[in-house]
């Protein structure tokens, strides 16, 4: 079978080309072109494209090369600032739900405390709990759970005002006003506390745990 005129002759020009829209593929007509198969009008169209694609790259002054060089280092350049934002949002993400973690955690402290639930306590402590009173004495763990559920007194009344809450990887800060009213027993005599308080909370195999403690007399 003879082969179409758009296949025998091949592509020439001595002008630059001029990339816009679809003029490439318009410059063999389909009556130009004579009758031919979907395949040899895919190839040529292929090769037209081929080399208005060259052509314009050397219009431009550079090369295939270049320009996919150029291109891959625009994408990744935008895929780098893509990752960036969004590690700093899954980061950002996950301080907020741990910092809402952390105010569940001293919420029920506060409320073990007032209860004189011991079984709590030990469950948001940890084991190397350093918990300092207001007067400079220290507790471990096991001496605060017991001095904080003992008989001889109770509290009436425990708020944590004002609380402020940092986290720092898998640490804590949290401050607060504490404000309380106690009663000893069986005296039943009242008194006040009005304390600031510092707290460090680690996150131990993936939860809150109060390390250490401090508080100064306000």
């Amino acid at each position: 079978m003879p082969r179409s005129k758009a296949e025998k002759a091949p592509l020439r020009t001595s002008e630059p080309w001029d990339l816009r829209g679809a003029g490439c593929f318009a410059t063999t007509s389909s009556s130009e072109a004579g009758p031919e198969t979907s395949g040899s009008s895919r190839r040529y169209r292929l090769e037209v494209s081929s080399i208005c694609l060259g052509l314009w790259c050397k219009n431009s002054g550079g090369n295939m090369m270049s320009m996919g060089r150029r291109h891959l280092t625009a994408q990744s350049a935008a895929l780098g600032l893509a990752a960036v934002g969004l590690l700093q949002a899954r980061s950002a993400q996950a301080a907020s739900s741990d910092t809402e973690a952390v105010a569940k955690r001293l919420e029920a402290f506060r409320a073990a405390q007032l209860a004189r639930n011991a079984n709590t306590l030990a469950g948001l402590c940890a084991d190397e709990l350093s918990y300092s009173h207001s007067d400079a004495h220290i507790e471990d763990k096991a001496t605060f759970v017991k001095n904080a559920t003992a008989n001889n007194s109770k509290l009436l009344s425990l708020e944590y005002k004002d609380p402020w809450i940092r986290v720092v990887g898998d640490a804590a800060i949290a401050r607060f006003h504490w404000i309380a009213e106690g009663e000893t027993i069986p005296e039943g005599k009242k008194s006040s506390t009005n304390l600031h308080i510092l707290m460090v909370w680690q996150k131990q195999d993936g939860e809150w745990k109060l390390l250490a403690r401090g508080s100064t007399k306000l």
